[in-house]
């Protein structure tokens, strides 16, 4: 009798040998798409940066940069401002390949040569300050005015002539309107400030009494005290503040100088780089 014995073969299974390249393709890949995304960091960084430029506007008290955006110089130089980066775009590869993998793109920026806006408007200014008729007013000089000068109104002169300040190129928002005047010997007790949103009225202050000084030690900026007449909503981007009396008796009103300071304070600006998201954090309110 034959015994028959049967043996089993053990089939090892080999490691193919494309894995290794599916991997290195992979890592050329990922390569690929972190460079695309290199720049679209860099835009989004900067255009975060350039969000803190443009709304961080109360400055610095010890240093009188505009805070928080300032960097201190590693070679001793100090603390020196930030770059305004202005307006970042993105342009795509021109290669049709590259796009479709979402990267290898550059960037670009188109600076602005327009000045920034004004927020104080004086007397002295050539533009931006009007009087009607210009005869009625007169010029007069005083230390404690804003830049030592200062106009008055002449008392024997109708008390509907007025004194205008503009200004233009305001980003729209809310905003606190500002007078300063000099504490002089004669001026009005009645003085009237009217508001404008271009031609549009948005408030009436009657009755400003400027025989006393404009404020108290909390409103003092460029070392002038300020007296906040109203706080609104501006969208024209043209702010014009008038000055006239209000009495036929007392018409010696004294037109020295308007400010305008944005209604909410800018905390922080965070961009996220994977949306069309910008969180602001505000505080509403300002000081004068």
């Amino acid at each position: 009798m034959k015994r028959i014995c049967h043996k089993t073969s053990r089939i090892t299974p080999t490691r193919p040998g494309f894995t290794f390249l599916e991997f290195l393709v992979a890592m050329v890949v990922l390569g690929i798409a972190l460079t695309g995304l290199f720049p679209l960091m860099v835009v989004c960084s900067r255009g975060v940066e350039s969000l803190e430029l443009r709304y961080t506007g109360q400055g610095n008290k010890n240093n009188n940069w505009f805070s928080p955006v300032y960097r201190t110089d590693t070679a001793g130089a100090g603390v020196i401002p930030r770059e305004d980066y202005g307006t970042w775009y993105m342009i795509p590869s021109s290669d049709s390949w590259a796009r479709k993998l979402g990267a290898v793109a550059t960037f670009s920026r188109v600076g602005s040569t327009a000045s920034p806006p004004a927020t104080i408007a004086d007397d002295l200014d050539t533009t931006g300050y009007v009087t009607n008729p210009t005869s009625d007013w007169v010029d007069k000089t005083d230390t404690n005015a804003f830049r030592g000068h200062y106009q008055q109104h002449d008392s024997s002169s109708p008390a509907t002539d007025t004194a205008m300040w503009t200004f233009s190129d305001v980003v729209p928002g809310r905003y606190v309107v500002l007078a300063t005047w000099p504490q002089v010997s004669d001026p009005a007790a009645h003085a009237k400030y009217e508001v404008y949103d271009d031609n549009t009225s948005k408030a009436t202050v009657n009755n400003v009494d400027q025989t006393t000084a404009p404020g108290d030690s909390s409103s003092v900026y460029q070392g002038r005290p300020w007296r906040s007449l109203t706080t609104q909503t501006f969208t024209t981007g043209t702010i014009r503040v008038k000055l006239s009396s209000n009495s036929n008796t007392e018409k010696a009103v004294v037109a020295d100088a308007v400010r305008i300071v944005p209604a909410a304070t800018i905390l922080s600006v965070d961009k996220s780089f994977n949306a069309e998201e910008v969180t602001i954090r505000v505080k509403m309110g300002a000081s004068p």
